[in-house]
């Protein structure tokens, strides 16, 4: 990237800062006073244990920190973990042997966290803060927070260990890439005008995809395409992205299953508009892989989880210019939405000895100066190859509200719960039964996995 790109995604940076950093997570001097941890071994869980050690190293934001923080709270400070899948257990496996005392667990809404606190294994902290400690802390993290709490407590304390909003939006959003040199070919306007125009939305997307669906050669079949499957985990964001929660809880605390009762208007337009671009209007490429699909440049839009992740490798193996956009909003939503494929945060477990010290010591080590926040920032930014992609994701830290895909029923959460989503996305996507007969028939066995799991 030359300097004078640099310098343009810089002062965009400066733009948006005070908006999508303001103000470190977890209010600087919150927890006042002097905490003596007695020497013990503080673990910072984690399904990678590296990730978090990162930000500590010589290379990292806050080198020095660590040891720092072990002179001052007479501790000494490890990082240990185990696979993404098994994290949960091992939590467990610490808490019933008594060696979780001085804990931090990562969790995630889509592996740990509901088997955890369904089992009373993570300790509440209402009681250890007030109202101020809430408002202190980002936009961002108020979002995590709230969306994660339980019963109507707070388990939670800290969003991640990362910069937000724009790191998670690099890690875990739903977007599209399009292949903007064959738009432009095609004369047709750039969804991001749109997008900034208010006017991205499926009825924009539709006549796109169904213009870009061409027989080029002659031979009666198309070898060029308006857009990749977007079918089944795909899918889930998409019918997200029209206003669509799969579980949501009701006015006494109880967990409904509601896309066949609350949102089933919503659910069934979505799947509806995937089964016409699939099954009427043909307009998905035959390939399943979206990242090959795209990079072949055989179509013109590409749904992909991870999608700012690989924005990089995207790059590096397409021979033309590459836009990003949201998905478009979808008829019965009010806004455009980016739909996280899973997010989380820092909690402690339930047999904690020091839990506010160990809340003191948490926002020592990631309370960080705004010129440093800033730097990472910048950083982030610099990856974009284009400022018309760098605005466009900066314009969505400001637009992400803590959306979703699927809060409670990962495939980690409850299988089976999760497994019928995909069933139903699937029987009306391919035609094999309308919304209301598949959703209908699984919906009382959907109600009684979420009734075993988090009802009482």
């Amino acid at each position: 990237m030359s300097n004078k790109s640099k310098t343009v995604l810089a002062a965009l940076a400066a733009v948006v800062l005070t908006l999508a950093i303001a103000g470190p997570a977890l209010a600087a001097g919150y927890f006042a006073g002097d905490y003596d941890l007695g020497g013990n071994t503080v673990t910072i869980g984690h399904w990678n244990p590296a990730s978090p050690q990162q930000r500590f190293s010589e290379e990292g934001v806050a080198p020095g920190r660590l040891e720092e923080a072990e002179e001052l709270f007479n501790c000494t400070i490890t990082f240990d973990g185990i696979d993404y899948g098994a994290l949960g257990e091992w939590y467990l496996t610490r808490l019933m042997a008594g060696d979780s005392k001085y804990d931090f667990w990562n969790v995630q809404n889509v592996i740990s966290y509901y088997p955890l606190v369904t089992a009373d294994a993570l300790f509440a902290y209402d009681a250890l803060v007030g109202e101020d400690y809430f408002e202190g802390i980002t936009e961002f993290d108020s979002y995590v927070i709230d969306q994660m709490k339980f019963k109507g407590k707070n388990y939670v304390f800290s969003a991640t260990y990362a910069y937000e909003p724009m790191d998670y939006l690099l890690s875990g959003s739903y977007l599209m890439f399009y292949n903007k040199t064959m738009l432009e070919n095609e004369a047709i306007e750039d969804p991001q005008e749109l997008y900034y125009a208010g006017e991205w939305d499926w009825d924009a997307l539709d006549v796109m995809v169904n213009q870009l669906t061409k027989d080029l050669d002659g031979d009666g079949e198309n070898d060029q395409w308006g857009c990749t499957k977007i079918t089944n985990w795909l899918a889930e964001s998409f019918v997200r992205s029209n206003g669509v929660k799969y579980a949501e809880e009701d006015e006494n605390g109880n967990l409904k299953y509601t896309i066949g009762t609350k949102y089933a208007e919503e659910a069934e337009a979505a799947l509806n508009q995937l089964q016409e671009w699939n099954l009427v209007d043909k307009v998905w490429t035959p390939e399943w892989n979206a990242l090959n699909a795209l990079q072949s440049g055989t179509c013109g839009f590409a749904l992909y989880l991870w999608g700012l992740w690989n924005y990089e490798t995207v790059l590096d193996n397409c021979d033309f210019e590459v836009g990003l956009v949201p998905l478009p909003k979808g008829d019965n939503a009010d806004r455009i939405m980016i739909p996280a494929h899973g997010f989380g945060g820092m909690a402690l477990p339930a047999n904690v000895a020091q839990p506010e010290a160990m809340l003191a010591l948490w926002e020592f080590l990631y309370n960080d100066s705004t010129e440093v926040r800033e730097e990472q920032f910048e950083m982030d930014l610099s990856k974009f190859r284009s400022r018309e992609n760098a605005e466009l994701v900066l314009s969505l830290t400001e637009l992400w509200e803590g959306e979703i895909k699927v809060m409670y029923v990962g495939e980690l959460g409850i299988p089976e719960v999760w497994q019928g989503n995909r069933q139903v996305i699937d029987d009306v996507i391919f035609g094999r039964k309308t919304f209301s007969e598949s959703v209908n028939s699984l919906l009382p066995v959907m109600q009684g996995y979420l009734d075993d799991t988090f009802n009482d």
